[in-house]
């Protein structure tokens, strides 16, 4: 089985406008799960279910590509744009 996390710091301004832009994304993906940091508040990690190593690439460079248009609203959000992205890609032992 195979995991992506999606990691990021969100600016405190922005939280509220992209929890709404999340909203969306978690009714349109079934194998996204959202959390939020405890004890850092605005660090936010999302986790993909079952994405195939190809599947990670492609949503990788999605979310990495300034002119990607679905995500281009997220990237606004994120404290440090969009070089502060963290992706990694799992597989369970």
């Amino acid at each position: 089985m195979y995991k992506v996390w999606v990691e990021y710091h969100i600016m405190p301004e922005s939280r509220e406008s992209y929890l709404r832009f999340m909203e969306k994304k978690l009714r349109d993906y079934k194998h996204l799960e959202l959390y939020e940091g405890t004890d850092q508040p605005g660090l936010f990690v999302e986790q993909w279910d079952a994405l195939d190593h190809e599947e990670y690439l492609l949503l990788k460079g999605r979310r990495k590509d300034e002119d990607e248009e679905e995500w281009a609203e997220f990237t606004g959000y994120v404290k440090g744009g969009i070089s502060k992205i963290n992706i990694w890609h799992f597989t369970q032992i």
